[in-house]
């Protein structure tokens, strides 16, 4: 019977969460770094995955909220640049540049230091890695990306059309 496991189920999870913020906060040399956690619940098993080397922790003051990004679209000493991949929706109707995250070795040497880069792409995650990259391997400080990316845009954009 199954009436009734979400409430317990969802117990485990946040009680998982607070112990692995604990490990954080404490440093301990066993918590989850670059990996996820899966958990069976029906065969009581654990299992880690690494997903890479890097973690990606998106840093709250090179974020911008979707009404801070409306406002620089018109900007002209911004620069706002799409990082997803050609193609991928949904399509914006706003001035930008197209430069693909995977393809970062070919555009980044070319974008301007005097300028503010605003950065995008579907959810904000991608956006958080490029503007990592930016800073750390070409010395570029005026990055920030768009909080929740272009999902988000689009949710406000409904939420204040008048």
């Amino acid at each position: 019977n199954q009436r009734g496991a979400l409430g317990p189920v969802l117990g485990v999870l946040g009680n998982l969460q607070a112990l692995e913020a604990i490990n954080w906060i404490t440093q301990q040399p066993h918590r989850l770094e670059n990996e996820w956690l899966m958990i069976d619940l029906q065969r009581y098993a654990f299992e880690r995955f690494s997903f890479g080397n890097k973690i990606i922790v998106p840093r709250m003051s090179k974020e911008i909220t979707a009404q801070d990004f409306e406002r620089k679209l018109n900007d002209a000493h911004c620069m706002i640049i799409d990082v997803r991949q050609p193609g991928e929706s949904p399509t914006v109707e706003f001035p930008h540049r197209l430069f693909p995250l995977n393809e970062w070795p070919n555009w980044a040497p070319e974008l301007p230091k005097d300028k503010e880069i605003i950065l995008f792409c579907h959810s904000g995650i991608r956006s958080a890695e490029a503007l990592d990259i930016l800073e750390s391997e070409f010395g570029l400080d005026q990055v920030k990306h768009l909080k929740g990316g272009i999902l988000q845009y689009e949710y406000y954009k409904q939420q204040h059309a008048s």
